[in-house]
């Protein structure tokens, strides 16, 4: 694959996480409870990590990093406010959905890292911040079953 189509995917991944990062400073503003407010904030810090590392690589290849996210992404953030005030819980709201924008990540990070003739030093950039989102999705998942236990 040649390194545009490569910039492009990694350029589609870029916005992903940029709508995660948005997703996330929103689930912090709208918990109270102090662990989960901590965790969305890291994993705010983490997509915020991604994106300097994973644009730098874009630029590594002579292509032009976005430094937005999606229309979808903003679309789903308004969703997801009109979600947590009809909502009882949330909370749990905030956890379910910020497992969804970390899924939404994991799937572009695999999507790229399918690509065989993907140059190492890029393929290193993207396995290690790709690490970075498996460490909080199940740090997402065992939030999520944390609440659910206090909440009965």
């Amino acid at each position: 694959m040649a390194a545009a189509q490569h910039a492009a995917k990694l350029n589609h991944l870029l916005r992903e996480i940029e709508d995660g990062k948005l997703g996330f400073a929103q689930f912090a503003a709208e918990v109270d409870e102090p662990y989960l407010k901590n965790l969305f904030d890291e994993c705010w810090n983490d997509c915020a990590r991604a994106l300097n590392a994973l644009q730098k690589s874009v630029q590594s290849m002579g292509e032009s990093p976005v430094q937005q996210g999606s229309a979808t992404g903003t679309l789903r953030q308004g969703w997801i406010k009109l979600k947590s005030v009809v909502t009882p819980d949330q909370s749990l709201v905030a956890i379910e959905e910020a497992e969804r924008e970390h899924a939404r990540i994991e799937a572009a990070f695999r999507d790229l890292l399918g690509e065989e003739d993907l140059a190492p030093t890029i393929r290193s950039t993207v396995e290690e911040e790709s690490a970075l989102v498996e460490k909080n999705l199940e740090r997402l998942e065992q939030a999520r079953q944390y609440h659910q236990a206090s909440a009965h």
